[in-house]
């Protein structure tokens, strides 16, 4: 910091004085580091403006759904089929039963449990589901 202070041998020159000569002094080297910032903000610009106008654009993702291949009378051996229709479990009374297709226990309708909707059987009294193989559940009947 002795270039802000005035001392003897500088023979009272001002700060002013004294900034443009270390300046002089060391001209090569601000020159260096200017040229320096100058090379790395055009490069910066130029990578900015290659990434948002060069750099090619990504399509959109579009989903296509496949279409219903339906089978025709005019091909030779093509028999129409028609989709299997979808059953409805029986209307369930108040005090029915319920048991799934993997399980071995059945439970009361009012009962809260996990089966899916597509894996359950439903009985309309108690001795329907002992008849087929199920057992009381040990948490809906205590």
């Amino acid at each position: 910091m002795q270039l802000l202070y005035n001392t003897q041998e500088e023979g009272g020159k001002s700060i002013p004085a004294r900034i443009w000569e270390y300046i002089r002094d060391r001209k090569s080297i601000l020159f260096r580091c200017i040229e320096l910032a100058l090379i790395a903000a055009i490069f910066f610009g130029l990578g900015m403006v290659y990434a948002f106008d060069i750099a090619p654009k990504k399509a959109p993702v579009r989903v296509i759904e496949p279409q219903a291949h339906e089978p025709t009378a005019f091909v030779a051996g093509a028999i129409p089929t028609q989709p299997p229709a979808k059953t409805a479990p029986p209307a369930v009374k108040k005090g029915g039963y319920v048991a799934s297709k993997n399980g071995s226990k059945y439970y009361l309708v009012t009962c809260k449990n996990t089966i899916k909707e597509a894996n359950k059987i439903y009985f309309a009294t108690e001795e329907d589901a002992k008849k087929a193989g199920f057992t009381p559940s040990a948490t809906c009947f205590k």
